[in-house]
């Protein structure tokens, strides 16, 4: 038998082409069939012939719509129709509507957040070819990738490379006090200090004052408007001058707009790279290393004449480091990064000014499914009742039908009403999305205002989405309905009930599938995020605060300093500490050499603290003995911690001479127990602890063991004593609980959109229920009549409702299971430390599922029972 391609493809084809056409290109794609049938076999032959089929769909081969059949006054017609249908049936209107309005404010709120996501430095005019050059150094642990340049690298790259067509540079402003007249302001990190082609590689506006070049002349200034208001009250504030204590006065030449929110670089201010005052106040050699091609203080961005010379640009650099580096310089290696991957692709590059900024593209992709599946809970708790709804309208169908209405008039009829319920649900929806839109940028800390820009550029989505689900819930009554005999429907009406029985339950089991799959996971988000909180980290975080040190005269007399607080009652202990554990700022990373195989060093972390710092943080020693407080042996003793132990021996280690790095000896005098000093997503790794003064890092926190009692008094004793040895008088101070959870931001914010997620996909479901066993009940009245009648109980009754549900419970049951299995394992593989995954979530989503179901069905039966079976039966 010879060989035929797909039937509906070929009917497809008849339905849109025109008829003049319709013989040639069906004759080739034929023709092309039994050819690929020979060569590449049956199954593809017939997918290319269906993928042939929507080639041909073109405008130039579709059939004239004739639209004589369709009057305006019958259009009109249907609408009212409609109308009159939504009201008589209010409480299955409300259902619907509310139940879709629902999943589609939902469904609105996580796609502007995915879109805000995405479109990070998408408004950089030439973002194609805009580049921010990495450089890789390496460490002890081996590739570190950072963005940090010499600040002579822009300049050279312009004037040297034929491929650049622009390139700039610009370090971050330090913490400064800044005056204006009488007025006196702090800033932390919202300054740059950047080369004067800053603006013609991102353009940024400039609402006021000079606009192509306002960095040019030395000591000038860059102003955004909100920072202007804070400054000066007011916008015309070009010409003005601005004191920062750090760097010196800058005459402000340019007023810009704020930078927005899906920037990747945050700041307020530009200044010009002016430099004197700042080096009158750092080290000796820190301006010679500064301003050399050795030292590496500057980001670097380029715009390439043309994103293809990106290889060519690569290639080129070595040359011109040589050049200026010298030919005996052994180079990092150097790659470029386009500003629309800094953005999610930054993970792994050190160095991050704006940590918060950094996107996490998976979560991203999750929150993106998460509104999809709440858009499709809500649209098939639509479909369901609709569907349902539509079968009782058989006998309206066959009496149109008789009377001469055509079937394209009645599948008119049933989308319009289709698209009356969806418009009303989207209307709602929109409300609901801005009334939950504050509720969501605080869990986000992001802000999503939707102003009416943004309601217009999301305006073709929003119409798309509402034609598809007002599509999809009007397609079953529109052409299933439509197609039957007039006769047969008005001569029997049993269709009511046997007709979609199948459809109904597959959507209903796919609808707790999404619901059981929503309440898994936001269980074991749950249970990670407790593990990680209950866990013991190894010390004791509790009451820890920490002050950091950003200035000399505090670091000068850091004694003096720990002396005071420990005349406070409620100050347990004090220690300094080279950076505090657990926190966002690493420790360094050291070689540490084996007593016997000095030749084989392997890479260890190094924290240094004081002699009290062990019992500050709570560290059990294992063995060997504290530090003694007498500097000279204490500055060449270490500990190590357990796993950098097994490095080199163990225990037995104790007492003997290790080196660390280069040329520093140190004996080891204890091993500490194993203490999470990064976060979880991380193993505990060798780390080696020596004394707060040491060759690698200078004391950099005080860490302050204090009383809960009397928390806030205790905190202004410590910033009264820090403040009279700091320059500026301004102490940056935290807790170690809080260093900690900020660890797990993203998990924390997982946790809270699943929750919301878990609620309203039980809200939704429980209204979709709610109405199809009402539904169900409605069309079994007369059966339910009939068995009262003979004796049937309320329980009776109630388990001939339920029997509608458990068999699409129980295959949500497996369905969701498999998947929450694969999906929250391969999520639970972040985390170095986690729960083991087992059958309690799932059991418990399964059991919270049933039980409302269960609940509605006996709500929903107890009102049937109730009702006398004289009014069920008085028309039989």
């Amino acid at each position: 038998m010879k060989s035929r391609p797909p039937k509906y493809a070929l009917d497809f084809l008849r339905f849109f082409c025109k008829e003049s056409y319709i013989e040639e290109i069906e004759g080739d794609i034929w023709e092309l069939f039994d050819r690929r049938v020979e060569t590449i076999g049956l199954a593809r032959a017939r997918g290319l012939f269906i993928w042939d089929v929507l080639r041909s769909f073109r405008w130039i081969n579709l059939k004239k719509v004739n639209m004589n059949w369709m009057s305006r006054s019958l259009l009109n017609n249907f609408f009212k129709i409609g109308i009159r249908n939504i009201f008589r049936e209010r409480a299955y209107s409300l259902l619907n509507v509310v139940g879709l309005s629902l999943g589609l404010s939902i469904f609105l709120i996580l796609i502007h957040y995915v879109r805000h996501e995405f479109s990070f430095d998408t408004f950089i005019g030439r973002s194609d070819r805009t580049y921010r050059i990495i450089q890789v150094f390496n460490d002890s642990h081996g590739e570190n990738p950072r963005p940090a340049t010499s600040i002579n690298l822009a300049s050279a790259l312009k004037e040297e490379l034929s491929v650049v067509k622009e390139a700039t540079n610009f370090v971050r402003g330090m913490p400064t006090w800044v005056d204006i007249g009488d007025n006196r302001f702090f800033e932390e990190n919202n300054t740059l200090m950047a080369s004067p082609e800053f603006f013609k590689v991102f353009d940024y506006k400039i609402l006021d004052g000079e606009v192509y070049n306002p960095l040019e002349e030395p000591y000038t200034m860059v102003i955004s408007k909100n920072q202007a208001l804070k400054y000066f009250d007011r916008l015309d504030v070009v010409g003005q001058t601005i004191d920062f204590e750090r760097y010196g006065q800058f005459r402000i030449t340019g007023v810009m707009e704020d930078v927005p929110a899906n920037s990747y670089l945050q700041f307020a201010m530009v200044l010009s790279q002016n430099f004197d005052r700042y080096f009158d106040n750092v080290a000796p050699w820190f301006p010679q290393w500064f301003q050399s091609w050795r030292g590496s203080p500057a980001r670097t961005y380029v715009v390439l004449h043309d994103p293809e010379q990106k290889a060519e640009f690569e290639q080129q650099l070595p040359a011109l480091l040589r050049k200026y580096k010298g030919a005996n310089w052994q180079e990092n290696p150097y790659y470029l990064q386009n500003v629309l991957d800094q953005h999610f692709y930054s993970t792994g590059i050190n160095g991050q000014w704006q940590a918060n900024i950094q996107g996490n593209i998976q979560q991203i992709r999750v929150f993106a499914i998460i509104a999809v599946l709440m858009l499709l809970i809500a649209c098939f708790n639509y479909i369901n009742l609709a569907t349902a709804r539509a079968t009782r309208r058989a006998k309206e169908v066959g009496v149109r039908k008789a009377i001469g209405a055509m079937k394209r008039q009645l599948v008119v009829q049933f989308l319009s009403e289709s698209l009356l319920i969806v418009i009303m649900a989207l209307g709602l929806g929109v409300l609901l999305s801005n009334l939950f839109l504050p509720y969501f940028e605080q869990i986000t800390q992001v802000s999503l205002s939707m102003d009416l820009n943004a309601w217009l550029e999301a305006l073709p989505s929003i119409l798309l989405t509402m034609c598809i689900v007002g599509l999809l819930g009007g397609l079953y009554p529109a052409f299933y309905l439509s197609r039957f005999d007039p006769a047969g429907i008005l001569k029997s009406h049993r269709l009511s009930v046997q007709t979609n029985t199948k459809l109904r339950h597959g959507l209903v089991s796919f609808q707790f599938v999404l619901v059981i799959f929503v309440m898994v996971a936001m269980i074991v988000i749950q249970q990670q995020m407790s593990f990680m909180s209950d866990r013991s980290l190894g010390f004791d975080k509790d009451q820890l605060m920490v002050v950091e040190i950003n200035g000399g005269n505090v670091r000068d007399n850091f004694a003096t300093i720990k002396s005071e607080l420990q005349t406070h009652p409620n100050v347990l202990n004090v220690a300094g500490m080279t950076r505090v554990v657990s926190s966002n700022r690493e420790p360094v990373s050291v070689e540490l050499h084996p007593p016997t195989e000095v030749d084989a060093p392997v890479a260890v972390d190094f924290y240094g603290m004081d002699e009290d710092g062990i019992t500050t943080l709570g560290l059990n020693l294992l063995a060997g003995a504290p530090f003694t407080g007498a500097y000279a042996k204490d500055s060449s003793s270490v500990f190590l911690n357990e796993e950098a132990a097994k490095l080199v021996g163990g225990t037995s280690v104790i007492g003997q001479w290790i080196q660390l790095g280069d040329n520093f000896r140190a004996q080891v005098i204890g091993i500490l127990e194993n203490f999470h000093y990064r976060s979880m997503h991380e193993s505990i790794g060798p780390l080696v602890i020596g004394h707060v003064y040491n060759p690698f890092e200078s004391i950099d926190d005080i860490v302050i063991k204090i009383r809960p009692e009397g928390l806030i008094a205790t905190v202004q004793f410590v910033e009264s004593v820090h403040n009279k040895f700091d320059e500026n008088a301004v102490m940056s101070a935290t807790f170690v609980d809080d260093l900690i959870q900020s660890f797990y931001e993203k998990e924390l914010l997982f946790r809270r959109i699943f929750s919301a997620a878990a609620f309203f996909s039980l809200l939704i479901a429980l209204l979709g229920i709610i109405g199809l066993a009402a539904y169900t009940a409605n069309t079994r009245a007369k059966d339910f009549g009939i068995r009262k009648v003979f004796g049937a109980s309320f329980f009776d009754i109630i388990r001939l409702q339920w029997m509608s549900y458990w068999k699409p419970l129980g295959i949500a049951f497996f369905i969701a299971g498999i998947v929450s299995w694969y999906v929250l394992a391969n999520w639970l593989k972040n985390f170095a430390y986690r729960i083991d995954l087992t059958l309690l979530p799932l059991l418990i989503a399964f059991a919270v599922v049933t039980l409302i179901t269960l609940i509605t069905v006996l709500g929903v039966g107890y009102r049937m029972a109730r009702q006398s079976s004289v009014k069920a039966l008085r028309h039989e």
